[in-house]
């Protein structure tokens, strides 16, 4: 009877044995499958980073963007100096605040000066000056002259008096610094410039006048171009 027990407890032994063995080699297994799949997620990841990178270093080789572009603008020898264009006997050129032709009027056309520099032309160029009349090397963006008779209309702002005779113009009005256009009752082709006081500055004899930029405003006496300036002090500088 003792020897059954003995054998049955030394046959349960080895089961529990085997078992315990069997199951330490599935955890074993599933330790390693585990980390094969965490090999496997890792590596995903390093290669899509490596694809990430791969592409934009691409994107910024193939891309037009990649690099700012700089403009080397020559330096103003007169950065204090404020010209004007005007037209004279249809060539155009500079003045300055007091109304002294600074560059000549020699050119089919000009721009105004950006950075010290102005576009201009001839029968035969076009090409960039600076201040003083010389050629310089630019390039860079497009110089672009904006309308100088280009006003927006001030609501009821109005001159004090009106001369006798005048009336406001239907048009432009008031162009700054307290100057305002009339034009005559009975003939309103041409328009006049008076002060805020009714004084009659230019007479009924100018076709447009443009707004005060920089202390001057551009007239002209027909439809094109420009014959003179009203200074903001009441000067003015008409070389029609």
């Amino acid at each position: 009877m003792k020897n059954k027990i003995l054998l049955i407890a030394m046959l349960s032994s080895l089961f529990f044995m085997s078992c315990r063995k069997q199951s330490e080699d599935v955890d074993k297994n599933n330790i390693v499958t585990n980390e094969q799949t965490e090999q496997e997620i890792c590596s995903n990841v390093v290669n899509e980073n490596t694809i990430s990178n791969d592409e934009s270093i691409s994107l910024n080789e193939d891309s037009e963007s990649a690099s700012d572009e700089f403009y080397v603008i020559p330096e103003d020898p007169c950065p204090d100096l404020i010209l004007y264009s005007i037209r004279i006997d249809r060539k155009w050129g500079f003045i300055d605040y007091e109304g002294n032709i600074v560059i000549p009027c020699i050119y089919s056309s000009v721009s105004d000066f950006v950075d010290g520099i102005s576009n201009v032309s001839t029968e035969d160029e076009d090409f960039y000056i600076n201040k003083l009349n010389e050629k310089v090397d630019y390039k860079g963006p497009e110089i672009h002259t904006p309308d100088p008779y280009t006003l927006d209309y001030v609501e009821g702002k109005e001159p004090d008096v009106i001369p006798e005779g005048y009336k406001l113009s239907r048009e432009t009005r008031c162009i700054g610094e307290d100057f305002f256009t009339v034009e005559l009752i009975e003939d309103d082709y041409y328009i006049a410039v008076i002060s805020k006081d009714g004084k009659l500055v230019i007479p009924a004899e100018i076709y447009d006048i443009g707004p005060f930029r920089n202390g001057m405003a551009p007239f002209k006496h027909g439809h094109a171009g420009i014959d003179g300036y009203l200074r903001k002090d009441g000067v003015v500088f008409d070389f029609y």
